[in-house]
């Protein structure tokens, strides 16, 4: 679902508690999840092991079961995810090889960016990563993710790489929105006020939407990327007509 309409005469704010397809059984959302990823270089001795295999959704950590990346050797070989919107995160969760080599995963180390090539490290995993590892931090914007063993030369393989941030499962949150028109055309209740992450219920404080009068009056929200939700919270208005 990307479009998301609903018919209604009152302000609100909507509040999608959203999952992927890929995380249904969670209360919050891998956002790194199919979106484009790169690496170094792509080892293609007995397997082809590209980027994607790290944020494909799969945390099988088999890699002979191709559902690992794997680079050639560098000296602080790394691997990046695109989230492609820019997300406030502050978890970052990690998979490692189970068949081979685990070993040579450590000093990991998880730096951001809003902008490509501006690099903020954010996160280190010191000695070896272990099976899996779940390194937390303040959160942060960043549209980038990278991850690097630093000061070492080897392969780099991962089988998942996982995002996750505290406002993560609301995905209407600043996204486009429309509604059928605006009540006076004033701007102050746009369409956006809906989907602006203030759930103050006050529209006098300029934090909700309206509409003028219609038949069946509607407003939308445009999620921008295909997911499978189950959750919709919506506020009405407090200081006026929430009948």
């Amino acid at each position: 679902m990307r479009r998301l309409i609903f018919p209604i005469s009152i302000c609100l704010l909507l509040l999608a508690d959203l999952e992927t397809a890929e995380s249904l059984n969670s209360s919050v959302i891998n956002l790194s999840v199919n979106k484009p990823s790169k690496q170094i270089s792509t080892w293609n001795n007995k397997r082809r092991w590209p980027s994607h295999l790290g944020n494909d959704g799969d945390a099988n950590s088999y890699m002979y079961n191709d559902s690992c990346f794997q680079t050639k050797k560098h000296m602080s070989p790394w691997w990046e995810v695109n989230l492609l919107d820019v997300y406030s995160i502050n978890t970052v969760k990690i998979t490692n090889t189970a068949d081979c080599c685990a070993n040579r995963a450590e000093n990991v180390e998880v730096s951001v960016a809003v902008k490509y090539g501006e690099w903020t490290v954010v996160a280190r995993k010191e000695g070896p990563l272990g099976a899996s590892a779940t390194l937390t931090f303040d959160p942060v914007e960043v549209r980038f993710v990278r991850l690097t063993l630093r000061d070492k030369e080897t392969w780099f393989h991962l089988c998942e790489v996982e995002v996750y941030g505290s406002n993560s499962d609301n995905l209407a949150l600043k996204k486009p929105s429309e509604t059928i028109s605006i009540f006076g055309d004033m701007d102050n209740w746009g369409a956006d006020k809906g989907n602006d992450g203030d759930a103050n219920s006050y529209m006098y404080n300029d934090s909700c939407f309206q509409t003028k009068k219609h038949m069946s009056p509607w407003w939308e929200v445009y999620l921008v990327d295909v997911y499978s939700i189950n959750t919709v919270k919506i506020t009405n208005t407090a200081d006026c007509c929430g009948n």
